[in-house]
């Protein structure tokens, strides 16, 4: 895979989903930011590299979607 990152992609945060996109998907990932442009690149990023995203503006909703991840994650599912 290659990453190519254009000169206003040089935050934490792009360069963290320009890796995270080489990792093996395996939880899902919350993209909160100001920068509706920037979310949008990075969730597209992500999501071609198999991850579960979700983009989520601020406000109450993103703290009921973070609560529901972390129950999700310590109650796994039993197959």
């Amino acid at each position: 895979m290659k990453v190519f990152i254009l000169e206003d992609d040089y935050t934490r945060r792009a360069m963290f989903a320009k890796f995270l996109a080489t990792q093996q998907p395996h939880c899902q990932v919350i993209i909160h930011s100001y920068n509706p442009d920037g979310a949008a690149r990075m969730e597209m990023l992500l999501r071609n590299a198999g991850w579960n995203v979700v983009r989520q503006p601020f406000g109450l909703a993103l703290l009921d979607n973070l609560r529901t991840a972390v129950l999700e994650s310590s109650n796994p599912r039993q197959s």
